[in-house]
């Protein structure tokens, strides 16, 4: 019985171990076929590598070229026309040196080659020296009698409208140039014999007293003007009053009483805007 347990253990050994033996058989090709497998898609995709590298490369290396056709060709153009202008400025400057040349090599034609050339015909007896300097003298004095018809018709006319009006205005000017004179003469001359002649060595003070002067003399006929002209409305006022007074109308003395408060209204109102603005420009004090 032992005997047979004991051999069927063998038996049983030995069917594990090669049953185990298959099994590592097998995983060996297993693993030995995923390492092919592997392999092989390594060498797959390091094929593929190699192709996308390779046509990167071969794009660039096309766009390299491109790029560099490009810049040949702009290249190319920039030399052309570089040569061009070059060509154009030796022409040009070959063109102005013939031209300074020209220039150069022509006679001179200015006033003084001229009046030379006359002046050596006029001493030319032999060609008629003596005919051309008559002609030259008279036909100068035919142009000096052209140009001077004008001046002369002008001197023997009469004067017309625009010299009376020229003239008028001229007399006007020189009139109100000596009065002005003559009232700056009498006003330093007055200054000069007063006792503010002190107040003159200041130019602000003797602005202002200059003005004020002025000012006071401006003052004083405008108000004998007003005083003459209230008397001048009194008397024809006092009259149209007696005339409506004997003809007995009251509205002609009602409005003879209303023209009357206008009138001194009115003469108010020019006293008072006279001596505002006459106040508004006084130097002394520099206020308005």
């Amino acid at each position: 019985m032992l005997d047979t347990m004991t051999k069927n253990r063998v038996v049983l050994v030995a069917e594990i171990k090669a049953a185990e033996d298959g099994v590592n058989a097998a995983l060996d090709a297993k693993a030995a076929e995923e390492a092919a497998a592997s392999k092989a898609e390594q060498a797959r995709i390091l094929a593929l590598k190699q192709k996308v590298q390779t046509e990167q490369a071969d794009q660039f290396v096309s766009q390299q070229n491109a790029i560099r056709e490009t810049l040949k060709t702009q290249i190319d153009t920039l030399l052309l026309q570089e040569k061009n202008m070059h060509e154009e400025i030796t022409a040009i400057t070959a063109d102005e040196t013939t031209r300074i040349a020209k220039i150069h090599a022509e006679p001179r034609r200015d006033i003084l080659v001229q009046t030379k050339a006359l002046h050596q015909m006029f001493n030319n007896d032999g060609e008629g020296g003596k005919f051309v300097l008559v002609a030259y003298l008279v036909l100068t004095l035919l142009f000096m009698l052209v140009d001077t018809i004008p001046l002369i018709v002008k001197f023997f006319s009469k004067p017309g409208p625009y010299d009376t009006m020229l003239d008028r205005e001229e007399m006007g000017y020189e009139g109100e140039r000596k009065a002005f004179l003559d009232g700056f003469s009498r006003q330093m001359k007055e200054l000069g014999e007063s006792k503010l002649l002190n107040l003159t060595r200041n130019k602000t003070l003797e602005r202002a007293l200059v003005t004020g002067v002025d000012g006071a003399r401006s003052a004083k006929e405008f108000l004998v003007y007003l005083m003459d002209l209230e008397r001048e409305f009194e008397e024809k006022n006092r009259a149209a009053r007696e005339l409506a007074a004997t003809s007995g109308v009251s509205r002609t003395a009602d409005a003879l009483e209303e023209m009357s408060r206008n009138f001194y209204a009115d003469l108010r109102a020019r006293m008072e805007q006279f001596f505002r603005e006459d106040g508004r420009h006084t130097p002394a004090t520099g206020r308005v």
